[in-house]
């Protein structure tokens, strides 16, 4: 499985639209998480966004903000979008591993269920 976290510097940026980059790894079948490279955002253009995340064959995109039109383009091609986080990156792989994925929403979001029905992190829609 490879997970994509759209970062900005060391932490995860705050608005999808404004991540500078996607930062992949790969989770192994016992947790291992294993990085797997980086890949440079275009900006601007939501649709070339979508275009780089899913050419990386990502399953999973970690990110903070992120609107919900830009949500469906990305579940569209496949992908398992966990919006509204916040976090290092350390951090942020820490909770996904551990399962507990909601302890980092940003402040203010009711959680994976205001959006859509939750099935945690590490089962695809």
């Amino acid at each position: 499985m490879k997970i994509c976290l759209a970062i900005y510097q060391s932490r995860l940026a705050a608005l999808f639209d404004n991540a500078t980059g996607l930062q992949v790894y790969t989770c192994e079948s016992d947790n291992t998480i294993c990085p797997a490279g980086d890949i440079s955002l275009p900006f601007g253009d939501p649709t070339l966004r979508v275009s780089a995340l899913s050419s990386c064959g990502a399953n999973i995109l970690l990110c903070g903000a992120i609107s919900g039109c830009t949500t469906r383009m990305i579940q569209e091609h496949g992908i398992n979008v966990f919006g509204w986080l916040r976090g290092d990156i350390s951090t942020v792989l820490e909770a996904w591993r551990e399962d507990r994925l909601e302890t980092l929403l940003m402040p203010g979001c009711r959680g994976f269920r205001c959006c859509r029905r939750f099935r945690g992190p590490h089962t695809t829609q």
